[in-house]
């Protein structure tokens, strides 16, 4: 962004991150003199000139629409081939940040959220625009706590696209209503139903459905109904969960009919109320306490009930209804022994593949379930991270237990650090959960001196958290070092110098190229296919005083060294 024009009105300051569609500035609006967030859409999706028109006209639909908890667009374009929108800048952090380190919220907290975040969707609803893409990271909270939503109608762009929104954005399969997963366009009862699923998430700290792929995951959407929030949260309250289970109903008819009327059932337990009170006819019904007898008017026998007083036949059959009660109190005790459920100590299952944990558990009388899947540094995917209750824990056989399970190492895009200088890409690293791996100065005849040149692996490439990258750094041209056949000075017998190279984490097998540049020429000495974490450890031969050796992965130039 720094190479836009003079006229352009928006100055990027610093770059704040980036997302599937979109890189983020922190821009200033040299107009007004205020900071703004420029987004500025990819150049993969800008090629799309039919995506571009549909997204500009979705983006411009949501200009004139002014809320307290709606994040303003300013104003959309194309300035040098980049596609762009303004909109406010929010200094704080996305609801997505929030859950993934305080969930679940309590009550207090979730509504005070939730209920900001329905205002925004029903005021767009209101003017005739839906979302059809809410998820936790398109919800912003302020420093000073007021909620932010953004990203208004931008799903409306990818109506008439090659791909569908969940396809380019896989986040948003999570929160993609079954009705639209089967391919309906989006709706009020589709915006319903994503809240459904954020305030689902707020609770439970975990989303009803996941998988490994998008396709997965809207399947469940479609055909799966989902847990009960209580299954996770055994303290949720019962109003809550109706509402959620409400929301989260696979015919859209059989959720609310519009916002606003979640968000009457939503202030009704805020106020410590239950979904529908004040609208609904309970009816006329009231209950009546039972007539109360006394044992002996309960007591008969054949030929009449028995009369008081009347002596020893009256004490005989007392007797015989006493000595029947306490049989019947007896039998009663031991059929409650025989079939109460024994206490069992849910087995240390941590670190055990799901299935394996699974037979472990029904081998004492207990039930696992998957009740969420969590990113760990430690455990390895589809192994469980904890239980709840607890191993240790005395339980009754017959319970279920819930099961956190390791979605294997968080893996991050890698930043494009490219023309950036070090000290910046070492803060765009990490800021993306990334460190800064073998730092090389190498030649460049293009790249201005200081300048990252190429890095290792490579830009987008998908890998875990606190993965190196190697950096190269341009040292500007490089000294022309004059091709001559060696005298004997320069020495006509080569010396020999040791390469070695580590191959970084990466795609499952590159190419490794190793060139030398000596008084001979320039010529490939090494040229394999290699895996992440081999090592290379080649020799070559150089001829004359001087020499540069360049090593190359995959064709990006990793390392130089003058020998």
């Amino acid at each position: 962004m720094a190479r836009r024009g003079q006229d352009f009105r928006y100055e990027a300051v610093d770059r704040e991150g980036e997302g599937t569609l979109f890189v983020v500035y922190r821009a200033r609006d040299k107009v007004l003199g205020k900071p703004v967030a420029l987004k500025v859409l990819r150049q993969r999706y800008a090629e799309d000139v039919s995506f571009v028109e549909n997204l500009k006209k979705a983006i411009q639909t949501t200009v004139d629409l002014p809320h307290r908890h709606i994040a303003s667009v300013y104003s959309t374009g194309e300035e040098d081939g980049y596609v762009f929108m303004a909109t406010e800048y929010v200094r704080g952090e996305s609801l997505e940040s929030r859950l993934g380190r305080d969930a679940p919220l309590s009550r207090k907290d979730a509504l005070s959220l939730l209920i900001p975040i329905c205002e925004a969707v029903t005021h767009a609803h209101q003017n005739g625009i839906l979302h059809g893409d809410l998820r936790p990271r398109n919800v912003l909270i302020g420093g000073d706590g007021v909620i932010k939503v953004t990203d208004f109608a931008l799903s409306s762009a990818f109506a008439h696209s090659k791909v569908t929104l969940a396809e380019t954005i896989p986040d948003a399969s999570r929160y993609t209503a079954p009705e639209v997963a089967e391919g309906s366009a989006v709706s009020i009862h589709s915006d319903l139903y994503s809240l459904g699923i954020i305030a689902y998430q707020m609770f439970t700290a975990t989303v009803p459905f996941d998988g490994k792929s998008p396709t997965e995951i809207l399947g469940q959407h479609v055909s799966r109904k989902p847990p009960p929030p209580s299954n996770f949260s055994p303290g949720i309250s019962p109003a809550i969960e109706e509402v959620i289970l409400k929301l989260l109903s696979k015919d859209p008819k059989e959720r609310y009919p519009s916002v606003s009327h979640l968000i009457q059932d939503l202030r009704q337990i805020d106020a410590g109320g239950r979904p529908g009170e004040g609208s609904v006819d309970w009816g006329s019904a009231t209950l009546q306490r039972p007539k109360r007898t006394s044992a002996r008017e309960q007591v008969s026998r054949p030929g009449g009930s028995i009369a008081q007083g009347e002596g020893s036949s009256s004490a005989v059959w007392s007797l015989a209804t006493i000595l029947a009660s306490i049989l019947l109190m007896l039998g009663a005790y031991s059929l409650w022994v025989a079939t109460t459920p024994k206490e069992v100590a849910v087995p240390d299952v941590k670190g055990i593949p799901l299935r394996e944990a699974a037979d472990l558990l029904e081998s004492v009388g207990l039930t696992l379930t998957e009740a969420r899947k969590e990113f760990h540094p430690e455990v390895a995917e589809g192994c469980i991270i904890d239980t709840m209750p607890a191993a240790g824990r005395k339980v009754k056989q017959g319970r279920t237990i819930n099961a956190i399970v390791s979605r294997g190492q968080k893996r991050v895009l890698v930043p494009d650090l490219r023309d950036m200088p070090l000290d910046k890409a070492r803060k765009v690293l990490s800021d993306a959960k990334l460190s800064v791996g073998k730092v090389q100065e190498v030649y460049s005849p293009i790249i201005a001196k200081g300048l990252v040149v190429s890095q290792a692996p490579g830009p987008t490439e998908s890998v875990t958290e606190r993965t190196p990258i190697w950096i190269q750094v341009s040292r500007g041209p490089e000294p022309s070092i004059p091709a001559t056949e060696p005298n004997d000075d320069e020495g006509a017998v080569p010396r020999d110098a040791q390469v070695t190279f580590d191959v970084p984490q990466g795609p499952s097998r590159q190419e490794v190229k190793i060139m030398l540049r000596d008084a001979k020429g320039e010529r490939t000495v090494y040229q394999q296919m290699r895996r992440p974490g081999d090592q290379v450890d080649e020799t070559v031969e150089i001829y004359g005083a001087k020499a540069i050796i360049r090593v190359f992965l995959a064709g990006n130039l990793v390392a130089e060294e003058e020998r």
